[in-house]
């Protein structure tokens, strides 16, 4: 942002008033960079530069910024929220929230397992406080907290309570963004072990974490980060590498297993961060499209909820979606290697209808009428990911043994019965306006469930047992 007067200059013969509102913003630039609160310092040029943004976002990009269209017309949709988007940007007040590192190698419903979490304090939109934690903690610190599921999962997970770590694997944003809220302040707040935690925590982490309210909770997926960071992808491998083998790194087993990982995630993200958001702005289309970012928030009104569900920020349940959720169960990080297809045909003519994005299929653009489903699972470890691990390997000047090449899919991971350890239990979501017919393909234990929310699930499995190979399910409906 330092060419921004530059930039000014450059359109003042064009549009004076465009030049303008570039040097107004290289002004609020500079005053946020020196740690004021600009939310309430340069609030009113903050939100003359909205509006004119909002009122003038065509002429802007014939101006020549297309790059921002985007990203303006979301500024434009959300100017009416804007009082309620500067008290959730810590306007007059500190809020924390959590950000959920979520891993694409491991697979649980509308996300991905998070091995680890942010603490982040915000208070006139700059950050006062971060500390990237291990998510197995706040269960070890207190192993007895538990939420009590509803009634469909007990079912669903044979088992009636969820600790924290298994706080966002049931699918939907308000369902798992209350259970780590609610999680998080009965273990921080008041059901912890102290024992444990002198045992883990330094005082300034305790005094950090401790005693804590949540206002919103972040759910960023990190193929975010590999999709649009070059060179991420490696990266985010290498953290799994050292995450996996730091016994052998630190020539000694013992506690505090993520120490390197979550050292490095916190220097990249902050030696990174305007690159990161950069991306978030050039992307934003495609970021949205794919739910790499779910938000929950506490207390804000229903209005602007409807705003964020609208900008598929967060996934509720709804009678005319269809959704293909699924946990994997591989015991190690073979997950990121599984492509799943899911496709819709005429069950009667054979043709065509659409393709699944995101594993939510949008029923209303559907006729009455009867359906094919179809679900491909592929699986492939290429040879490129295994030299990686061995240059790694030479790196730090270890060699891998069998746990660490399980764990890191280098080396077969098999059962006792001789069998690839990789499954998904699959778990469709459907409304009662569908009727389930019949299923054929690579599947066991089928079953059908109805559920309190007006809707019914399906529920198989599928294994594979060998790398490059293909399973498919083939799933019979009728929409009414």
């Amino acid at each position: 942002m330092n060419d921004l007067p530059q930039i000014a200059t450059y359109f003042l013969p064009v549009d004076k008033e465009v030049s303008e509102k570039i040097l107004m913003l290289n002004e609020i630039i500079k005053e946020y960079n020196a740690d004021k609160n600009i939310l309430k310092t340069k609030k009113q040029e903050l939100f003359e530069l909205w509006d004119y943004i909002t009122k003038n976002k065509e002429y802007l990009s014939k101006l020549g910024f297309t790059n921002y269209e985007s990203i303006m017309q979301l500024l434009s949709d959300a100017y009416e929220y804007r009082e309620e988007i500067f008290t959730l940007l810590w306007e007059n007040q500190a809020f924390n929230y959590l950000i959920l590192l979520e891993n694409t190698n491991e697979r649980r419903p509308n996300g991905w397992f998070f091995g680890s979490f942010a603490f982040v304090k915000i208070e006139g939109g700059h950050i006062k406080e971060l500390q990237v934690v291990d998510s197995y903690l706040p269960d070890y610190i207190a192993p007895e907290t538990r939420v009590v599921l509803p009634q469909r999962y007990q079912e669903l997970y044979e088992t009636k309570r969820a600790g924290f770590v298994a706080g966002n694997k049931f699918g939907f944003t308000d369902l798992d963004g209350k259970n780590i809220k609610t999680l998080y302040e009965l273990i921080f707040n008041q059901e912890y072990d102290m024992a444990r935690v002198n045992q883990l925590l330094d005082p300034s982490k305790r005094t950090m974490l401790h005693n804590q309210y949540i206002k919103g909770i972040v759910f960023l997926n990190s193929s975010l980060l590999t999709d649009y960071l070059p060179g991420f992808q490696e990266k985010f491998r290498e953290w799994q590498f050292t995450n996996a083998s730091v016994d052998l790194i630190r020539w000694e087993n013992r506690n505090n297993k993520k120490e390197l990982y979550l050292k490095e995630v916190v220097e990249y993200f902050y030696a990174n961060l305007q690159k990161i958001l950069k991306s978030l702005i050039l992307n934003r289309d495609s970021i949205l499209e794919k739910r790499y970012v779910q938000l929950y928030f506490s207390n804000i009104s229903p209005d602007f909820h409807s705003f964020i569900r609208e900008k598929k920020l967060n996934t509720y349940f709804s009678d005319h979606e269809m959704y293909f959720w699924n946990t994997i169960i591989s015991f190690n990080k073979s997950d990121g290697f599984i492509k799943k297809t899911i496709q819709v045909f005429n069950a009667d003519t054979k043709e065509f209808v659409t393709s699944v994005q995101n594993e939510i299929l949008d029923l209303s653009e559907l006729p009455a009428g009867n359906y094919q489903i179809q679900i491909d699972y592929d699986f492939n470890i290429p040879e490129k990911y295994v030299n990686f691990i061995h240059k790694l390997e030479e790196k730090y000047g270890i060699v891998l043994g069998e746990r660490e090449k399980n764990i890191l899919v280098t080396s077969p991971f098999l059962d006792p019965s001789g069998n690839y350890r990789w499954k998904t239990k699959e778990m469709i979501y459907f409304p009662m306006n569908m009727t389930f017919h019949s299923a054929e393909g690579d599947l066991t234990n089928l079953k059908q469930r109805k559920v309190e929310n007006a809707s019914q699930i399906l529920l198989y499995d599928t294994q594979i047992e060998k790398n490059n190979d293909t399973k498919q399910v083939r799933l019979f409906f009728s929409l009414s």
